[in-house]
């Protein structure tokens, strides 16, 4: 175990220890992260990739078997992040998460965001780009722009996933504070709520994988695992206004979706 990059400490907040024998089917045993995405979900928060995103993950990654590759910008607090790991190891992801460095700031406003410390515009474009870069994801799915209930994190992952999309297939754009890694052309990019190329996803479907239990209801199980969530007002809905079968789809190299129904519209996959 090392500290994060540019820390100078590092955070234990569950320990178990095993004697002699075969380890016990509920321990997470973490695959690297994928060296190449079929999805890249970019979530603010630790829960907002199901609370906002719905059955995503439950259905690309544990039932079709898809390259989901999850990462989050503000991470919180270090039990935050075991309440994530814990609810993407149900939900089918064994690939471990990106999990950015951003501080965990509120701001109504875009704007004001990119004025909060650690925020600037500058850093999430780098940030977003490397992502692209380093994950090659040929859909990318994120908040919407106007940041659900209006959390200027929300707006801001919106805004760079759809600037980043440019940059990351720049050549004259480096990124400096990441690794260097191969210029890369998004194929699609899928924002919450979005009202262009619009498309509601079906969630309630019983899912194999899960042994008939629906994505919806593996993302409603995974949100329980954010224990220190679980006195607040938020929910795992797919009506509503933060409706997460909802999506629009804001940009595309593979022309406009027509049935409708899935991210992988018009892709070999």
């Amino acid at each position: 175990l090392r500290p994060q990059k540019n820390a100078d400490k590092l955070s234990l907040v569950e320990v178990h220890v095993f004697g002699e024998g075969e380890i016990p089917s509920w321990v997470q045993r973490w695959q690297p992260q994928h060296e190449k995405a079929d999805l890249l979900l970019i979530s603010a928060h630790p829960d907002d990739e199901l609370l906002f995103m719905g059955g995503t993950i439950p259905y690309y990654a544990g039932e079709r078997k898809m390259a989901v590759q999850v990462a989050y910008l503000a991470p919180s607090t270090p039990y935050r992040k075991l309440e994530l790991l814990d609810g993407l190891w149900l939900c089918g992801v064994k690939n471990y998460p990106e999990i950015g460095n951003f501080p965990d700031h509120f701001a109504a406003s875009i704007r004001s965001m990119y004025q909060k410390d650690g925020w600037s515009e500058k850093a999430v474009l780098e940030y977003v780009t490397w992502l692209y870069r380093r994950y090659q994801p040929d859909v990318v799915l994120t908040h919407d722009v106007s940041g659900e209930y209006g959390h200027g994190a929300h707006r801001v992952a919106s805004d760079i996933a759809q600037k980043a999309i440019a940059k990351a297939a720049d050549e004259g754009y480096r990124v400096w504070n990441f690794e260097e890694r191969p210029l890369w052309q998004v194929k699609k990019l899928y924002l919450h709520l979005y009202e262009q190329g619009a498309l509601r996803m079906d969630w309630r479907v019983p899912l194999e994988a899960f042994g008939g239990k629906t994505a919806f209801d593996m993302a409603e199980a995974a949100f329980q695992c954010h224990v220190s969530q679980l006195d607040t007002e938020y929910k795992v809905e797919d009506f509503g206004p933060y409706d997460n079968s909802k999506f629009g789809l804001a940009f595309s190299t593979v022309g406009e979706d027509e049935s409708k129904n899935d991210f992988f519209e018009n892709m070999a996959k």
